[in-house]
């Protein structure tokens, strides 16, 4: 989380097989940066990192 006096901004990253396209390990950042919005009245950046 990174609180930038009138900005907050969630920063995450998500870990996915390495196996998986772009497109696929996207659309699972995707859902998570939705997911976490709904709850949150952030922004929100998302991440992944192959492993």
């Amino acid at each position: 989380m990174h609180d930038y006096v009138t900005n907050t901004i969630i920063s995450l990253h998500v870990e996915v097989k390495d196996n998986l396209s772009v497109e696929e390990a996207h659309n699972i950042a995707s859902s998570v940066e939705e997911a976490v919005q709904k709850r949150e009245a952030y922004n929100i950046t998302v991440h992944f990192d192959p492993i």
